[in-house]
């Protein structure tokens, strides 16, 4: 199946197979300062071009969330040079809103169907659930602790978009933190750590701004809709 999104990209590129596409998330661009700052400068000068067109202008839409710039900029080959994209829940960034949305929406049929209403199936845990986990390690998203990992089974430096998976995960998250409620939360959810250590004291990726003079953009999963 191809979405939309798939299907856009494709009509712009050479490629024989829309399959081949990942669309790019522009919820993470991490990198040092001066080369994120150019990542934003070419993110706003394809907005502004783009109210030029009344058929293109912001008013008409309001809940895009930048994924058609920055996949604009990627099929223009526009975004700065040595911006490197990183493959889908690997490297320094994991993008798990994909499955936090399908994981939620499943576990709110589920309890709804059983005769609970919205707000009291919300408040239901994760089916699956064990130990100090908050969800069925079958999922393969974390490990039995609880700690959100990537495609290759190893834990997130960052984690983007965790509160897809609704109120089990972060009730489940403010016990860890010691908070009473979700509704005391003050986590920027796009910030890395301070160190370069895993909660496993494994060695995280690190961007050292001499090393790596680059943006890098996180890719949602093929198929996924934005």
């Amino acid at each position: 199946k191809i979405n939309k999104n798939n299907l856009w990209l494709y009509q712009k590129t050479d490629l024989a197979d829309p399959l081949q596409l990942s669309i790019l998330s522009p919820g993470t661009a991490v990198g040092p300062r001066d080369d994120v700052i150019d990542y934003l400068d070419a993110f706003h000068t394809v907005t502004k071009e783009w109210t030029n067109f009344s058929e293109c202008h912001p008013k008409h839409s309001k809940s895009d969330d930048g994924t058609a710039v920055v996949n604009y900029l990627q099929v223009k080959q526009r975004l700065p040079h040595g911006t490197r994209i990183i493959s889908y829940r690997t490297g320094i960034v994991n993008n798990i809103g994909y499955e936090g949305r399908n994981a939620y929406e499943a576990h709110l049929y589920f309890w709804e169907f059983k005769g609970l209403t919205s707000e009291e199936a919300s408040k239901m845990t994760y089916r699956g659930a064990k130990g100090e986990g908050w969800i069925d390690t079958d999922y393969k998203i974390t490990d039995a602790d609880g700690q959100f990992i990537d495609a290759l089974f190893q834990k997130s430096a960052i984690v983007y978009e965790y509160n897809a998976f609704g109120t089990p995960f972060t009730d489940w998250f403010d016990k860890r933190l010691g908070l009473s409620s979700s509704a005391s939360m003050d986590v920027d959810d796009t910030a890395p750590p301070s160190t370069n250590e895993g909660g496993d004291g494994t060695e995280k990726e690190q961007l050292d701004p001499h090393l790596v003079p680059t943006v890098i953009i996180a890719g949602t999963q093929k198929g996924g809709t934005l």
